[in-house]
């Protein structure tokens, strides 16, 4: 993937988009990235493989119009999985706990219901491999208005284990929410 994104990024830099270059991200031991950087003013595009979901992560930022160019660029020449994709694998009853893991990293920063209900309602499976994946996915969301939701399925996780994974997760996403 780091060698599509390198490749794509010449392709473009040809078009009259600024010319990158790459450096390696030293990190968790699950997750290998590179930066892509330009100058200053250009955007940051990074790269991560996260090893405990088998997942590439794509992220641009920077200022708003740069920003909207080049992920318009990469994205109309990537191999990109869109979130509705994403909500139908989730809320599958073959669903699996990297596909809330998936479904979480791929939301926007803004909460929406059909992920929220998803989520939600992995929390009262029967299965404590997704209830622990759902928590975890809630977490990385960041959204504020699952905050009580967590909480609840906390207080109510029956398995110690889950319970206690929880608790973690509940503790990271509010102290990131504060």
């Amino acid at each position: 993937m780091v060698d599509l994104v390198e490749d794509e990024l010449f392709a473009l830099h040809r078009l009259g988009y600024p010319d990158y270059t790459m450096e390696n991200i030293q990190g968790d031991l699950s997750l290998a990235g590179h930066i892509f950087l330009a100058s200053p003013a250009d955007p940051m595009i990074t790269v991560v493989r996260d090893a405990s979901v088998d997942t590439w992560y794509l992220a641009v930022e920077g200022q708003d119009d740069p920003v909207d160019r080049m992920a318009d660029a990469l994205t109309g020449r990537l191999p990109m999985i869109e979130v509705d994709e994403l909500r139908q694998a989730s809320g599958s009853q073959d669903a699996t706990p990297r596909d809330l893991v998936r479904l979480s990293l791929g939301s926007s920063q803004e909460a929406d219901e059909n992920t929220i209900e998803i989520f939600t309602s992995w929390l009262h499976s029967n299965r404590p491999e997704m209830r622990g994946a759902a928590m975890k996915a809630i977490s990385l969301t960041q959204w504020p208005e699952l905050i009580d939701k967590l909480e609840s399925a906390v207080d109510a996780e029956p398995d110690p284990t889950m319970k206690e994974f929880g608790a973690v997760a509940l503790d990271a996403m509010r102290r990131a929410v504060s």
